[in-house]
């Protein structure tokens, strides 16, 4: 049985029991985000095996492309869907990519100052 699985099941036990189950909902927050960690590391040292210089162009292009997910370039931007529905009431695909690429070069101009 996979973690992610292990820690569902005991989610719903603790529930069934009347238990406090925030530890493993954040555990399981945890696990997916140490992932997307992972995954990002692997592609920035993939890119560099490949003698690509990594930029703030570079990062952009690659991670924030159109080809990817309404949900991983608001990741990759800063952003969490929950917070562009806030903002915008709406998390369209549209409004979620404009959103990030907005926060992003946010990002950039406050890394460059």
């Amino acid at each position: 049985m996979k973690l992610e699985n292990k820690k569902i099941k005991t989610i719903i036990e603790r529930l069934i029991k009347g238990q406090d189950y925030r530890i493993e909902v954040v555990t399981l927050i945890d696990i997916e985000f140490i992932q997307h960690v992972i995954e990002f590391f692997k592609k920035v040292v993939n890119a560099k095996l490949k003698g690509k210089n990594i930029s703030l162009d570079w990062y952009r292009r690659e991670l924030l492309h159109a080809g990817l997910s309404k949900e991983e370039i608001a990741l990759n931007s800063g952003l969490n869907m929950k917070t562009i529905s806030n903002m915008y009431n709406t998390a369209n695909r549209e409004v979620v990519v404009d959103a990030s690429l907005e926060h992003y070069d946010a990002l950039v101009n406050i890394i460059k100052i």
